[in-house]
């Protein structure tokens, strides 16, 4: 067999993350694939040092379990994709990922026919879309981006998000009634709740979206900003030997930016983990958090805000140059 799977306790898959009692008593399918599996390449890589928000984790594991969709949003860099591709990685599943954006529609998620060669002669053959490509095999369907994509778009996902009916897609193309494989999941990310859209202007292209489409996302939950507990824990496995005083002052400085972020909103740019690793790496090679926050963070500062960033830098004890 190219691939085999057993059950695994969730407490097994994810030890040291705080679940609730009844959580981490269930169990999860967990999948072995063999070296020709062709399969393999669907599964991501487990990242060793990653952290879990446990709330999030959650959430996953009872949208797997019960096989219900879910949908994640929250701000840019909050680790929404990557606990998905965490998740599936754990347990050796696979993924395929599809970017929404305003132009995806029918071709790019159902399929659409293309010309070929075949045996010297050209020939009319249907490719099928990410949506197809996914819910025909035990893999986890993660609808990036989700809220960038028309409504139009969006709602060719209903028929097979029926968890509870018989979820099925009909390809007149092919004349086929497409039935997920039984381990089929989807998660949708997104930016946005999908309801109000982007209130502060700063996710441009985002739009709401269709109401019975979202009504079939069974779980859905905002993922916010690793604390500072959390993201210290992630640099010190990330950036061993990193000095301690200047790790401080960096994280000092991301606790308060976000707050006058999300709190106070004078500042517009979000401050994502991705952001905060940028400016650890600027920092070991320029000997300057000064010059990292020039380099990466305050190139992208609207001018009006420079200086309150400037500012938040000095008073923490970071020359900003």
């Amino acid at each position: 067999m190219a691939v085999t799977k057993r059950l695994a306790p969730v407490k097994d898959l994810f030890p040291g993350v705080r679940l609730t009692p009844a959580v981490k008593d269930l169990a999860l399918w967990a999948y072995d694939h063999s070296e020709d599996d062709p399969g393999r390449v669907f599964v991501p890589k487990v990242n060793p040092d990653y952290i879990f928000q446990p709330e999030v984790l959650e959430v996953l594991v009872l949208s797997d379990v019960l096989n219900k969709p879910a949908y994640f949003f929250g701000h840019t860099g909050t680790g929404k994709t990557s606990h998905v591709v965490q998740f599936c990685a754990a347990r050796g599943k696979e993924v395929i990922r599809q970017n929404f954006d305003e132009a995806i529609g029918r071709a790019e998620l159902i399929g659409s026919p293309i010309v070929a060669v075949d045996e010297g002669k050209q020939v009319v053959k249907f490719r099928r879309g990410s949506l197809i490509t996914s819910a025909m095999r035990p893999s986890t369907y993660i609808a990036d981006e989700y809220d960038m994509g028309t409504s139009g778009a969006t709602v060719l996902i209903n028929p097979i998000l029926e968890s509870e009916s018989n979820p099925s897609i009909y390809v007149p193309e092919t004349e086929e009634i497409i039935i997920p494989h039984k381990d089929w999941r989807v998660v949708a990310t997104g930016n946005t709740d999908g309801v109000n859209a982007d209130e502060r202007g700063i996710y441009s292209g985002a739009q709401a979206q269709n109401m019975a489409t979202l009504n079939r996302f069974a779980f859905r939950i905002e993922v916010k900003y690793n604390s500072k507990a959390q993201e210290k824990k992630i640099l010190d496995r990330k950036f061993i030997g990193f000095p301690s005083e200047t790790m401080d002052k960096i994280l000092a400085f991301t606790t308060e930016y976000r707050k006058a972020f999300l709190q106070t909103m004078e500042l517009s740019i979000p401050f994502s983990t991705r952001m905060l690793h940028n400016i650890c790496e600027a920092t070991i090679m320029t000997g300057s958090v000064g010059k990292a926050l020039h380099y990466t963070l305050l190139s992208s500062v609207p001018d009006a805000e420079r200086r309150v960033v400037e500012e938040l830098a000095k008073r923490l004890g970071i020359d900003s140059e």
